[in-house]
């Protein structure tokens, strides 16, 4: 007789005796609980909580909208599903045992797979070539290695790698972007961009001059680049216009002619093996007329007023200008290649003021005139504080004040103020000796001053009357006399030099029985030096004769001595 098998049920047998045999089987495991997915490198780990009474498990996956299917068995908690490409999985378990199979679990876990990309690419130029470099990424059989000329277009695959790094050579200049898929067993991984990296040409001339030649080239001038073997010019007639290439150079300078008129601005680039590089901030130069000549002046020199001024650059000559009025017409004097220019003054009026101005020239025009440099042609003043003083009975001695614009003098004189005043000579200083005269007599003299224009006016007449004779005076004994006033009398004594003298003398002021008030005054005959007194006393400089000089300021009598201390 065969066993009975049932599974999932109950068996009841009823006997004829009346008794009931009933049978139970056992039932199938629980559903696994807890299930969860952890996607690493190229496989999910699947794991579980037991079901009740299961001595295996089912695994299934469902991918998309697809039904769930077995894809393997474990007999622990977890599996391992290799068998993955880029996309989203969800998983469930079935318990087993020899009772039969659970349901599917209620709960099921779900786990993105997609490719790991790429960290920390980078860029590095040398030359024309740029070296991308990328941190590894595990599972990764290859890499695949994009380039764009712009941020946000398109990226076109140029390479591929098995590992980092990846060389992309014999670039152009420009800036380039790179970016950098991982490609493995599940796929080909998001792209991982670097920061944008430029190949630059060598950098610009970092001084750039120009200057203006007298015949309207322009030199343009500047630093040297290393590493640049030659230079590219640019001009433009707009600081912030477009730059046309004029020329090349291997070095600095250039010479840009045959140009017109107007303000140019040039920049220069420098060029090596990978190409041109950037442009260099412009200098600027001004092919017109030249700035106005400064600082105009105008003296007078002898028989000419000479004009000068300073030299304006890039100006070939100057045309001086001249008026006798500073807002009227200026006429044309001359046009000279120097800084100065003398101007006759036999062709110009006395006692009138001429204005000079001056234009700088060049190949391009004139200057603006500058400003006037005026000069009055006048004669030089009298000179002042004629002063004359009696050295003998028949010399005196004629000083004045210099006068500044004079180069000589000339002395006059007369026997009347009013009468014919005769030239006696011209000097150049400002002192003079007039001798051969006649004794107690009155003379007039006047001085003019004269310079390259001429003589001007005499000063006003300073009259002088000589002594009437000149007495020796003995040591020590009172000479007694009278004078008049307007009269002079000179006494003389000798004296040797470092030996000390008192000079003495009575007039009304200091003697009741004298009658007249006197001035006394003392010089050295040989030099004319004046000898002060110290209360009558004095010390000999020189050995010689000394003249005393007495003037009256009221006629009488009055006493003079000398003494030898």
């Amino acid at each position: 007789m065969k066993p009975l098998v049932c599974f999932f049920c109950t068996i009841t047998i009823w006997f004829s005796t009346g008794c009931t045999l009933l049978f139970k089987d056992k039932p199938p495991p629980a559903s696994p609980t807890s299930i969860a997915a952890h996607f690493e490198g190229t496989q999910v780990t699947v794991s579980w909580g037991s079901g009740e009474g299961a001595s295996s498990y089912q695994i299934y996956r469902q991918t998309g909208s697809s039904d769930y299917s077995m894809i393997g068995t474990a007999t622990n908690n977890s599996y391992i599903d290799t068998a993955i490409t880029v996309g989203t999985y969800h998983y469930k378990v079935k318990s087993v045992n020899d009772n039969g199979e659970s349901d599917l679990s209620s709960n099921y876990a779900s786990v993105t797979v997609s490719a790991f990309a790429p960290a920390n690419v980078s860029a590095s130029v040398e030359g024309t070539q740029v070296t991308v470099s990328w941190d590894a990424v595990s599972g990764a059989s290859s890499y695949q290695i994009y380039r764009s000329a712009s941020s946000s277009g398109y990226y076109s695959e140029i390479g591929q790698a098995t590992a980092s790094p990846y060389i992309d050579s014999g670039l152009s200049l420009g800036t380039y972007y790179y970016g950098v898929k991982a490609v493995s067993q599940i796929g080909t991984s998001s792209i991982t961009m670097s920061s944008p990296i430029a190949i630059n040409g060598p950098p610009p001339p970092s001084t750039v001059s120009t200057s203006l030649s007298a015949t309207g080239t322009v030199t343009v001038s500047w630093d040297a680049v290393s590493g640049a073997s030659s230079y590219r010019i640019y001009r433009s007639t707009s600081s912030s216009g477009y730059y046309s290439e004029i020329g090349q150079a291997t070095a600095s300078p250039y010479l840009d002619s045959g140009l017109s008129p107007g303000t140019y601005y040039y920049k220069i680039s420098s060029v090596n093996y990978i190409g041109e590089g950037s442009l260099s901030s412009a200098a600027a130069v001004s092919l017109a007329p030249p700035s106005r000549p400064g600082n105009v002046s105008a003296r007078l020199e002898d028989a000419h007023v000479t004009v000068s001024w300073e030299a304006v650059s890039g100006a070939t000559s100057y045309k001086v200008y001249r008026s006798t009025d500073p807002s009227g017409t200026y006429n044309l004097k001359a046009t000279i290649e120097g800084t100065s220019y003398q101007d006759d003054t036999a062709g110009l009026v006395l006692d009138t003021t001429y204005y000079y101005q001056v234009r700088a020239v060049n190949r391009f025009g004139e200057s603006d005139p500058s400003s006037a440099a005026s000069i009055s042609l006048t004669l030089p003043p009298s000179p002042n504080s004629l002063s004359v003083t009696v050295l003998s009975d028949t010399s005196v001695r004629i000083t004045w004040q210099a006068v500044s614009s004079a180069n000589a003098y000339r002395v006059y004189q007369a026997s009347n103020a009013s009468g014919t005043y005769t030239p006696l000579e011209t000097i150049t200083t400002v002192t003079y000796r007039v001798t051969g005269l006649s004794p107690n007599t009155t003379y007039y003299f006047k001085v003019a001053s004269i310079d390259s224009l001429g003589e001007g006016s005499p000063s006003p007449a300073e009259p002088a009357r000589t002594a009437s004779t000149m007495t020796p005076l003995t040591v020590s004994q009172w000479h007694n006399d009278s004078l008049e006033v307007g009269s002079v009398k000179l006494y003389y004594f000798e004296v040797s030099s470092g030996k000390s003298y008192v000079l003495s003398w009575n007039d009304r002021t200091q003697d009741s029985t004298k009658t007249a008030t006197i001035t006394v005054k003392a010089f050295y005959q040989e030099t004319e030096a004046a000898i002060t007194l110290n209360q009558h006393n004095f010390t000999a400089s020189s050995t010689g004769r000394v003249i005393i000089q007495v003037t009256a300021s009221s006629a009488g009598t009055y006493n003079v001595a000398y003494g030898e201390n």
